[in-house]
């Protein structure tokens, strides 16, 4: 089955299934070499493709509950890959149309909305750090260590 983004998740499910040990919530997908870790057997000719989906798969794994990684794969199936993608859809909607992968449990769904909030707050304050530690005045005053 194709998501809204046109991937298929069948060959991200065989990937999942070949690397059954591997912590998906808090594996580096940002280095190759632990991408290079997985087991791609069978499934070399779609890395390129899979390491993407990967990355979505584990932003979705860390707003679901813990024990439910069917939502997160329900949610790319969806066509949701990110905390920013669900924090801007407004929660109504976001409740309303992802009722199907949370089984129509919108208080669940109300969790993740907000975990996706919580999120892109933690975002947003990292990212005006950043600024003001780039800034001539916090280096003047050598605050940017």
């Amino acid at each position: 089955m194709k998501n809204a983004t046109g991937m298929s998740l069948k060959d991200l499910n065989r990937l999942l299934r070949k690397n059954k040990s591997i912590d998906f919530r808090t594996h580096d997908f940002l280095r190759q070499i632990s991408i290079d870790q997985l087991n791609w057997k069978g499934l070399e000719d779609e890395k390129n493709n899979l390491i993407p989906q990967l990355k979505a798969y584990q932003r979705m794994l860390r707003i679901v509950p813990e024990d439910d990684t069917d939502i997160a794969k329900e949610l790319l199936e969806m066509g949701i890959s990110s905390s920013l993608q669900i924090a801007e859809m407004g929660k109504k909607m976001f409740i309303e149309d992802s009722e199907k992968a949370f089984r129509k449990k919108p208080e669940l769904a109300q969790d993740v909305y907000q975990k996706a909030l919580t999120l892109r707050k933690l975002l947003a304050l990292q990212y005006i750090d950043q600024i003001q530690r780039s800034e001539a005045h916090s280096k003047a005053a050598g605050l940017n260590k």
